[in-house]
Formats: structure tokens, sequence, C-alpha cells
């Protein structure tokens, strides 16, 4: 048996199953994975939930598979890129159908040889504190209603939840009227923006402002403390910096800004007067999400899969190692990105 892990389909299955032939997958005696972004933007996002919803061992659920899931929950207008006509054509039952399994889906697959995860860990967790947050938000994301599914996976992707909390505690007030609420729901878009979005983090200070702490709440933070915690973060001053498209384009480590992307955490473990308090990763790291990263290279032990299918570039394959010393991070099979 050997287990399998494709990059960011993104609808694009004519390459997904051409790769598949190549490497002669079985899906009676292989194990298939995905990274993430099995739709939007290709052509075939329906083709490709159908063929995973049956054939797949694990998926780990990406930005794209929660917008799929927000515009079949209309919480966003679609655009003509999302290429989701055939899905959207479906009757509702059936579109609920795929919402459904995808949000059965986690956040993060540990197996003993590796982690799986669409955008980034954070280098602070353990492995019981991933399962943790990732049951969590699992549970969080299985008890929204077609409005809310729509709402909190859509605009920006958990930043506006997170300013949205921000906001209301400088104001003094809980957002969703109980402290204890806010605290879930801050847990939860914390713990999705770093799986699902975030390229880059960045240290600073807590005066600075940042998306998931207004100038100025640091103090309001201190006063609450007991009532309302950030899980997944130590400082509410440390900010994802994802939005900068700037950033968005390459890898950046600036550590006279102290930006960096989140697996290169090793070059500020030690800096001075930076408590980052990172414990590092036990065993491999496959990703996906960010092309650049792949073309870039990465560390050892961090595995970039995304090939840039979507952008008229690559769809890849790789096979999972069985133990963590036997680690191969090159591809085994590439396929060109076909013309339509």
């Amino acid at each position: 048996m050997t287990k399998y892990l494709i990059g960011d389909v993104h609808g694009c299955a004519q390459e997904m199953y051409q790769l598949l032939a190549e490497v002669d997958f079985n899906p009676s005696k292989d194990e298939l994975y995905f990274i993430g972004d099995l739709g939007c933007r290709g052509t075939q996002t329906l083709e490709v939930l159908k063929y995973a919803e049956k054939n797949a061992a694990g998926i780990v659920l990406g930005n794209n598979d929660l917008r799929v899931v927000c515009l079949v929950h209309q919480g966003l207008p679609t655009i003509p890129g999302d290429n989701l006509e055939e899905l959207l054509a479906l009757p509702r039952a059936k579109q609920h159908f795929y919402t459904d399994w995808l949000l059965e889906q986690p956040l993060i697959i540990s197996h003993e040889a590796f982690h799986l995860v669409h955008a980034a860990l954070d280098p602070r967790w353990t492995p019981e504190q991933m399962q943790s947050l990732n049951a969590q938000a699992m549970h969080f994301l299985q008890s929204l209603n077609h409005q809310q599914r729509g709402y909190y996976l859509g605009y920006k992707y958990f930043a506006h939840t997170l300013a949205d909390l921000g906001r209301a505690a400088k104001e003094n007030r809980p957002l969703t009227g109980s402290w204890q609420e806010d605290q879930e729901l801050r847990t939860f878009a914390e713990f999705m923006l770093t799986t699902t979005v975030a390229r880059h983090r960045q240290i600073r200070t807590p005066e600075q402002e940042a998306i998931i702490a207004p100038q100025g709440s640091l103090a309001l933070w201190q006063d609450l403390a007991g009532k309302v915690q950030s899980c997944c973060l130590n400082d509410f001053g440390q900010s994802y910096v994802d939005f900068n498209q700037k950033l968005v384009l390459e890898p950046v480590l600036d550590k006279q800004e102290k930006i960096f992307p989140w697996y290169e955490f090793a070059q500020f473990k030690d800096a001075e007067q930076v408590n980052l308090n990172f414990i590092g990763f036990d065993r491999p790291v496959y990703f996906g999400h960010w092309q650049q990263a792949y073309f870039a290279g990465t560390p050892e032990g961090i595995i970039a899969t995304d090939t840039g299918c979507a952008e008229g570039k690559y769809l890849s394959i790789f096979a999972l190692p069985e133990t963590k010393a036997k680690v191969n991070p090159q591809p085994l099979v590439q396929v060109e990105k076909k013309s339509r």
C-alpha cells in the first residue's frame, strides 16, 4: 500500500486523473489524500468533489473549499473565476450534500510520520494542541446553520470576524452577547485563519495595531483576563500579514521588520527580546496554498505541494512517508496544466 498526496487541485480534474493513472493508483489497496482547495478556479470542481468524496482516505480543508461552502450557502455572490456553474446547477439538496461532506473534513491530519495542513501550522502548538484545536474547529463548523455558513466562511476568511471581535472588545461589549462565546469564536477564527489562509506572520509589539488587536485594546484584554483568552496566540499584538499582497507573491524573510514565512520560525526563536515559545514540528509537514513556497524552496521537513496548476503550471502527486526518517520532498509525478 502506498499513501499518495495531491496538491491544490482547484477543479483540474483531467490533470488529477492523469496523475492517478501515471502512479497506477488503486483505491482498493492505496490511500489518497488531498491537501485542500479541491475546487474553484478550474472548470471541473463538481467532478473533483465527486471523485474525492468516493475515493479519498483523507482531506484537509483549504480556503477555497470553504469558499465553495460559502457560495453554495449564498454568503457571497459568485464571480466568473469561481467556475461553479455545474455545482450550483444541482438541486439544492445535492449541493448541500457536498457542503455537508466538506464540513466533515479536518483542518489538520496527523499521522505518526507526517502532518497535513492546507496553509500553515503554528510552531508553538504541540501535537496534542493541534488535535484539540482541530476537534474544536470541526465541531464549530458542523454546528453552523445555512446563514452562518455563508457569513463565517466568506469575506476575508475569518479576518473580518477577528476584526469584529477586536472592535467589540475595544468598546467593552461582547460581540456575541457572551464573553465565553466570544472566546470560542476567537479561538475558531484564529485557528481557521492559520490553517487555511496564513502564509506570513509578523512579530509586532503590543502597542502596534493588528487585525486581531485594534490599537489600544491590549489594556482592555488584560482587564478581561480570565474572561477572554486566546488559545492560538500568546500575544494579541502578534498579527498575520497574509493580506499584504506584496508578501503573497513571494516568501519574505525580513528580520528587521520581523516578518517571516510561517515555516521559518527558527530564524527568530533565539532573537533578543522575542519570546516566541516555539516548540517546532515533531514530524514533516506537508502543505499547499502557496505555490511560491514550492518554487522558492522550503526548509528540510517542510514540503510545499501546490505547484500552480490553476495558474497554468503543474499538478503534482507525492508519496507520503511511512516513517519520519524516509521523507522525499520531491513530487513523484507532475503533469502540466492542459489548455481548455
